[in-house]
């Protein structure tokens, strides 16, 4: 498969790699033996597939990607404001879901390795949450933890150690809501 605009990448537990083909409305996923797929999108721009199998789905610039140990594929769905999961089942059935009422802002951008992190979960969420920020390799560079009152939170992140260039994800877990974001530092 040729990658237009290849965004973001993640790793999972099986060492497969998922890495978002923006231009392209898919989600490709490669083997560790280095065999490349579609794993999610049907190529075409635009907002369906829920319920269904993810290579059917529709995607607006699918920017960011992420993995669970559980084998679930989170995609930031840009254009359509959404964090969509796709569910990885062991006979191979992979199915769409869609994360609603979520979202997460970084600012400002985090090159000094201090940031804010701020968004919304459901409105009915309160609790703790926890987060985590890794590096495009999947290795993590900092976690933490906060609170949600009534759907929203707000957090500092101070890094321990100055970031490298490159990409990082920022994921943040609570009341069964997985948020996600990404940044870049120095490009």
């Amino acid at each position: 498969a040729e990658l237009n605009n290849p965004n973001g990448v993640t790793i999972d537990g099986s060492g497969n790699v998922y890495v978002t083909d923006c231009a392209n409305e898919r989600i490709r996923k490669v083997t560790p033996s280095g065999t490349i797929s579609t794993f999610a999108g049907n190529g075409s721009y635009g907002f369906s597939g829920d319920g269904g199998a993810a290579a059917a789905a529709e995607f607006s610039d699918p920017s960011g990607v992420a993995a669970d140990g559980s084998g679930n594929v989170f995609i930031a769905d840009t254009h359509n404001n959404r964090i969509r999961k796709a569910e990885n089942h062991q006979n191979g059935v992979t199915k769409m879901d869609n994360e609603t009422g979520s979202s997460l802002h970084l600012y400002p951008n985090p090159n000094n390795g201090n940031f804010m992190i701020a968004g919304s979960i459901t409105e009915t969420c309160s609790g703790d949450l926890t987060f985590e920020v890794k590096d495009a390799a999947n290795r993590v560079v900092k976690t933490g933890s906060g609170v949600v009152i009534n759907g929203k939170f707000k957090e500092a992140v101070q890094l321990d150690q100055e970031l490298n260039d490159g990409y990082y994800y920022v994921r943040f877990f609570a009341g069964g809501v997985v948020c996600t974001g990404s940044f870049v530092v120095g490009r």
